[in-house]
């Protein structure tokens, strides 16, 4: 039997407190928004650390459930029967289940891993009784019969499943004949941001925002041609006249966990020593996004949540990287896309100077907005 509550409580679910922007943003978008349906709403939040800048008025419980699957100093078997009693006392008291934003549902190389542990916890929540409810999710290409039935088990169990992107939605559908799937569009673009004023550009020099992604290309020692050839391409734009920012979305050096966007900057300027560019570190402030993005002429780069900004304040942006939600978001805005294995530094700088004369697709740009603002419709009717 469920706890008796007599407040909205959301177990939320993500890739929180891991230093990177996009996903704090993602948690503040879920915290908000649900704050419109139920004001007296309170939070446990699955993280690795707790995380800055918040609704201010949310009343926030951070666990550090990660911290535990991270413990690189017990046995596997240890780690996993302490995380399961920790999250089973976690959800005590909780009425909903959220997972908020991000490609949560993966099974790399086929490992059932994740999507089991994630099973593992829509069956713990079912027990004690809480709704379940995807907001925004990735839902990433699932290879073999395990994970195809582990991610069946969850859609079987969710109230609602709203995927962010149409491959996602492909990846999921014909698992479930009745599943609760649909889709909508990434959580950030319903995020309040302050009207940006741009002033006279024409006064000053275009300046091009670079963004990369330890997260996906680590230290960059495996894509040191791609590295070299963004350099190259830096040290073009800078000759024609450009200004260069480095915008750090992910800082991370905890529990055996090191990931910094900054050292694979730094990685970039040892090839060309004497490039002068600016390093900004990011925060989830949309008051700061607003001003910082305020002096940018062009994004390019690898951070998808780097774009979908961009998008959202009218700027030009150039995507580059692999990953196939950014390509996607690329053409969908009609901007341009490099795929950072064939990349040439030439290419780059032509399109970054190209980019400056375009403007994401307004309309589409609405209309992800109505999307993803429509991923809180069916948990708002649980709430209110």
């Amino acid at each position: 039997m469920p706890e008796a509550v007599t407040t909205p409580r959301l177990f939320l679910y993500g890739y929180y407190g891991f230093g990177n922007v996009g996903d704090d943003l993602l948690l503040n978008t879920v915290v908000t928004s649900t704050l419109r349906f139920a004001p007296d709403a309170r939070f446990v939040v699955r993280s690795l650390c707790p995380v800055e800048g918040l609704h201010p008025s949310a009343k926030l419980e951070f666990v550090a459930l990660e911290q535990i699957v991270s413990d690189q100093t017990l046995s596997r078997v240890r780690r996993l029967g302490r995380y399961l009693l920790d999250t089973w006392k976690s959800l005590a008291g909780c009425t909903h289940l959220v997972f908020g934003g991000g490609t949560l549902f993966h099974a790399r190389g086929s490992s059932p891993v994740n999507l089991a542990l994630i099973f593992m916890l829509v069956a713990m929540a079912r027990l004690r009784g809480l709704e379940i409810y995807a907001l925004g999710v990735g839902v990433a290409p699932l290879n073999g019969s395990l994970p195809r039935r582990l991610m069946q088990g969850i859609l079987a169990r969710a109230a609602d499943f709203a995927v962010r992107d149409e491959s996602s939605f492909r990846n999921c559908q014909g698992l479930l004949s009745k599943a609760p799937l649909r889709s909508t569009a990434d959580l950030v673009f319903s995020l309040p941001l302050p009207a940006i004023s741009r002033g006279e550009v024409a006064e000053r020099k275009p300046v091009v925002a670079i963004t990369l992604a330890a997260s996906d290309i680590g230290n960059g020692g495996e894509h040191e041609h791609f590295l070299q050839q963004l350099a190259i391409a830096l040290e073009l734009l800078v000759k024609k006249g450009w200004l260069i920012c480095f915008l750090a979305f992910q800082e991370l050096d905890q529990a055996g966990i090191a990931v910094s966007d900054t050292a694979l900057f730094k990685r970039v300027q040892s090839y060309t020593p004497n490039l002068d560019a600016t390093l900004v570190r990011m925060t989830a402030s949309s008051t700061e996004i607003s001003r910082l993005f305020a002096k940018i002429d062009v994004v390019a780069g690898m951070r998808f949540h780097g774009h979908v900004l961009a998008a959202m304040q009218g700027i030009p942006f150039v995507g580059f990287g692999r990953d196939e939600k950014l390509k996607d978001l690329c053409s969908h805005l009609a901007m341009p896309f490099l795929d950072m294995g064939e990349l040439e530094a030439a290419c780059l700088a032509e399109a970054v100077e190209g980019g400056r004369n375009l403007q994401p697709d307004t309309e589409r740009v609405r209309e992800l907005a109505r999307r993803s603002a429509d991923n809180f419709s069916r948990i708002g009717a649980s709430l209110s």
